[in-house]
């Protein structure tokens, strides 16, 4: 009954926020100002308004997803006072991005599971269409700045999602994932040509990390599989993975300034560790500030740049609210967070929220799944 007493006001206070937060994505905030203050007061309002519902209404395991969200938005709030304004449109954006998981399970918990397949279906449409439109546009712009084996790279630039094509290959390789999570799930599954195609979008982008990170979510779906048959296709196709991978590693090291700069990256931050101070570690050094520490390397590494401008403090609420997601979706998260993870050795863009809004799909969808098997068409 409580539920349904609340419902309505739940539906329009989550659909506000949302498109609130929406908006403040594409905000262009230069500096602090008396509007970061109110943005900060309806924020926390807002969320302690849904953790007090969450806890009346919801299982328990969203309230704890709600409290570790606003305990990472809290943190960002100290972390703009420690490190100056400079860095306050960054938090800010990325606390934005994380609301999409707390308010993207209230506002699905609120509409029929059938609209919920409805929108699934849109968000590959859509999405499919920006890729394949900016691979197009990275085509007709292509430079030729570059030769030999690394000639791949005049392709990278110039797209119409991003400057770089690895920001675009790591949304189509989480868009393969997902898809591959919703056949899992049993909750919706499109014919092979489908998957296919998915995957082409991930190899036109030409990111290595988003290329591998798909074949790794692709293994995953194997593995849920549990049969013997499919657990022996896994392991004869990791081996012919090895066979072509060794070879092209070798050749990467000796060509490929990018990947040799990873071991690079990986030697300066155990570096960093080493002559750090107690409160950097916790609390890092600020946004997009690296680079310096790295000795004028830009680090892509998602661990890297986490540990040395957030500190571990931020890093251990990360891992946390990742932890409670593998939990509350009983492991199908893994579908996406892997492949993440994976691409995150060499980049992983702090603005995604439809990572976020997918991750809470992926929850929704395991709830309803205990409660009936009429998924399937």
């Amino acid at each position: 009954m409580m539920y349904i007493k609340h419902k309505k006001n739940l539906y329009y206070v989550t659909n506000i926020f949302l498109f609130s937060y929406s908006a403040l994505l594409l905000a262009n905030v230069t500096k602090f100002s008396p509007a970061y203050f109110a943005f900060l007061i309806a924020f926390g309002l807002s969320c302690a308004f849904v953790t007090k519902l969450s806890v009346q209404i919801f299982p328990r395991h969203y309230a704890r997803i709600f409290l570790t969200v606003l305990a990472l938005c809290s943190y960002m709030g100290i972390s703009i006072f420690l490190h100056g304004d400079t860095v306050a449109k960054d938090y800010i954006l990325y606390g934005a991005t994380l609301i999409y998981l707390p308010f993207g399970i209230l506002l699905l918990r609120l509409v029929n599971i059938l609209t919920v397949r409805k929108v699934i279906r849109c968000y590959f449409v859509l999405t499919s269409l920006l890729l394949l439109f900016d691979f197009l546009w990275r085509i007709k712009n292509a430079t030729s700045q570059m030769s030999g084996i690394l000639a791949f790279y005049n392709y990278k630039t110039y797209g119409l999602v991003s400057m770089d094509s690895n920001f675009s290959g790591f949304m189509a390789m989480i868009n393969f994932a997902f898809a591959l999570c919703l056949r899992a799930q049993q909750f919706l599954s499109y014919k092979k040509r489908t998957y296919l195609f998915l995957f082409i979008l991930v190899v036109v982008n030409l990111s290595r990390a988003a290329i591998l990170g798909s074949i790794l979510a692709l293994a995953f779906y194997w593995y849920t599989l549990r049969t013997l048959q499919t657990k022996f296709l896994i392991a004869l196709f990791c081996a012919m993975i090895a066979a072509y991978a060794i070879p092209l590693i070798i050749s990467l090291f000796l060509y490929d300034y990018s990947f040799y700069t990873k071991t690079v990256i990986f030697h300066r931050t155990i570096d960093y560790l080493g002559g750090a101070t107690v409160t950097q570690l916790l609390f890092g050094n600020g946004m997009f500030v690296s680079k310096t520490y790295l000795h004028g390397i830009d680090a892509h590494n998602y661990f890297s740049r986490t540990i040395i401008e957030v500190g571990f403090i931020e890093l251990f609420l990360e891992v946390l609210l990742f932890v409670q997601a593998i939990v509350a979706s009983r492991g199908k998260f893994l579908f996406i967070f892997l492949p993440a993870m994976f691409a995150g050795l060499s980049l992983f863009p702090a603005i995604i929220p439809y990572f976020y809004a997918l991750t809470a799909i992926i929850i929704h969808i395991e709830e309803n799944r205990r409660k009936t098997a009429l998924w399937k068409h």
